[in-house]
């Protein structure tokens, strides 16, 4: 206690058992007073606890990576995964001799289940969803589970899942729905159904995938920052943003070709994806290819003499070694192009290190002026 460490992070096991936003609701009817949202309070205490842990214990490793995949850290999560499976067929604890640690192992195989093909129970318990994150060097994953007393095989790919299910009449089982991309299946007995999951169909999972996509962003740019430049422990964010285009770039659209969520159970709504779909294409492009590509597919089609007005701005600013002592802008057209919905315009991550470059070379102090709600404003912003 006296230096505020750990040997394993045992406080983040309620996340185990518990979601975010239960966790989160709990705290807050418990009189705590939190600032961030779940999801940032998620991500706060996981990376206090990544820095106060010794691991000498193994059950350590398979807490992070579980806990890990929640926050998106998806580049972290295989390396704590491959600890977990080294701890006794490489005796770290030099205790092997005496017997393995059975706890251990299962929680190991948890994380290939709930974490890798994403298996688990939704909050209402009714139903079970899944939602795989395969590592990137697994092409499939199969297995048999039992679930609410019914035997399913299940196959897990890159892009889809596949289920059969066995004899109900043996089994006498009430069969649970099972949610896949947005679809949510009741199978017959021995039938089998693939699903493409690469898909979103509510604005509560659209809301989701965008919050999801600044806490990879924000990943990209501080290892940008702490590194001076990208590495190779950035392609996993790389893919998940990919991910994230492809789901939204495959959401139901209309007759006329216009995007379409359910808002509720009876009705859905239009919704026009251009800001998070072009935001997206740019950070994959200007992460992959660099700058001069992304200038060339998406900045000079658009702006009318595109680098004319580049070598104006930096020669009106005094050249490359320019310094002030203080940047003052406001939101929107600096930190973001208009978005029609403010909780989904999320900061692109280009434009975050475009920013963040100038404010530390450039500039002593950096203000932002807005009118928005300040709290608001930090949930979008990377």
């Amino acid at each position: 206690e006296d230096y505020a460490v750990d040997k394993q992070p045992d406080t983040l096991m309620v996340y185990y058992m518990l979601s975010p936003m239960e966790v989160y609701k709990i705290l807050l009817d418990l009189g705590y007073d939190i600032q961030e949202n779940e999801a940032e309070f998620l991500r706060k205490n996981f990376g206090y606890y990544c820095q106060r842990t010794l691991h000498s214990m193994p059950l350590s490793f398979t807490i992070l990576a579980r806990i890990g995949q929640l926050c998106w850290k998806t580049d972290y999560v295989w390396d704590w995964f491959m600890e977990a499976v080294k701890a006794d067929l490489f005796n770290r604890e030099g205790t092997t001799h005496l017997g393995v640690h059975c706890g251990h192992m299962a929680a190991t195989l948890d994380i290939v289940l709930s974490t890798f093909t994403g298996v688990k129970s939704c909050m209402d318990a009714d139903s079970v969803l899944i939602e795989p994150s395969l590592p990137p060097s697994w092409t499939k994953v199969k297995f048999r589970r039992l679930i609410n007393g019914s035997w399913y095989h299940v196959t897990v790919t890159k892009k889809k899942v596949k289920l059969a299910l066995e004899d109900m009449e043996v089994l006498k089982a009430k069969q649970r729905p099972i949610s896949i991309g947005g679809n949510k299946l009741i199978l017959c007995a021995w039938s089998s159904v693939g699903v493409k999951y690469h898909k979103m169909s509510t604005m509560r999972e659209f809301y989701d995938l965008m919050s999801k996509t600044k806490f990879v962003r924000q990943s990209i740019v501080s290892t940008y920052i702490s590194e001076k430049g990208f590495s190779p422990a950035i392609q996993n964010q790389i893919e998940a943003l990919a991910d994230a285009l492809m789901t939204l770039e495959k959401v139901p659209r209309s007759d006329m070709g216009v995007a379409q969520v359910g808002l509720d159970a009876r009705k859905r709504i239009n919704l026009d994806l251009h800001y998070e779909i072009t935001e997206l294409r740019k950070d994959i492009c200007y992460l992959q290819h660099g700058v001069d590509r992304m200038y060339k597919e998406y900045m000079r089609p658009v702006i009318n003499e595109f680098d004319e007005l580049i070598h104006e701005g930096v020669e009106f600013l005094g050249g490359a070694d320019c310094a002030f002592h203080n940047l003052i802008t406001d939101r929107d057209g600096t930190i973001n192009n208009y978005c029609g919905r403010y909780k989904s315009s999320v900061q692109s991550a280009y434009n975050s290190i475009f920013l963040s470059r100038f404010a530390t070379d450039c500039c002593q102090n950096s203000i932002i002026l807005t009118a928005a709600p300040l709290q608001g404003m930090i949930e979008v912003s990377v």
